[in-house]
Order: structure tokens, then sequence, then C-alpha cells
């Protein structure tokens, strides 16, 4: 049982998700709306208060992100707009380079790793070394498959 918290538009998909509560594990995950094919309402009430534990998810859960930008092919710009829906704080360490730091949470963080993908050489993971290793097995594997 998916319990709604909190629906977002994402400018980068154009597309709507779901923030809910799943039950069964106790936190919330991240549901795209179009990729679910059937949607039931339950008619009980649930004794949760969502926005409760959505806020307490925050500030126990939050993680960042590390890494630097350099404006290569119009990265800052899609950055900035793939990210629209974090926080932001960074600064210009040199001209038209960037260190940035994202906060995400848990959930998140696939959308993390797909935005930061696409921002290709743009970009350099600082930290965490989490993201910074799956970037990197992401790399080495696409680089395998074209030697072969």
């Amino acid at each position: 049982t998916v319990i709604p918290c909190k629906l977002e538009y994402n400018t980068a998909t154009n597309g709507f998700s779901l923030i809910g509560y799943h039950a069964a594990d106790e936190t919330f995950h991240y549901y795209p709306l179009d990729t679910l094919s059937t949607v039931t309402i339950g008619e009980e009430p649930v004794g949760i208060d969502t926005n409760t534990l959505y806020k307490e998810y925050q500030e126990t859960k939050r993680q960042t992100v590390v890494f630097t930008i350099y404006d290569l092919n119009n990265a800052i710009d899609r950055c900035f707009n793939a990210f629209c829906n974090y926080q932001i704080v960074g600064s210009e360490t040199e001209p038209n380079t960037f260190t940035l730091t994202v906060e995400y949470l848990p959930f998140q963080e696939k959308d993390i790793v797909r935005i930061l993908l696409s921002l290709g050489a743009a970009i350099r993971v600082q930290e965490p070394s989490t993201i910074k290793d799956q970037l990197n097995a992401i790399y080495t594997q696409s680089i395998s498959l074209l030697k072969s």
C-alpha cells in the first residue's frame, strides 16, 4: 500500500511524479505517474500523517552530491534545468566552472545519477563515493561494450 504524500512536476522530464509513503517498508518512494498502469483509491481512512513523516524523513535522510561542472555544450544551463526540483548551492571556482552541492533524498538517487550521466564529460563528482563509483561503473561498462 502506498499513501500519497506529494505530487511534483518535473520540468526536465515534463511529467508528474508521486512521492508516496510505502507502509510495508516504512519509507518514501518516487513514482513517475507515466509508469503507473493502474491506481486504486481506497475507501478507508488512513491513520498516518504523511506530511509530518515526510518532514521528519527530509530532516534525517537528506544526502548531498558535490560536483564540479564545466561549461561544455551548454552544460551549466542544462544542469540547472535538470536539477530545478532540488536544492542547489554553489560557487564559481574559475571562469565558466562551478562547484555545486545538490541535496536529495535516498529515493531520488536514481534520478541524481541519471541527471549526472546526462551531463557527461562536463562534470566531475567529488562526493559521495557511492555515486562516483556508480558513474565509473556505468562508464567502464559502456567503454567495454564499445570495444567489443
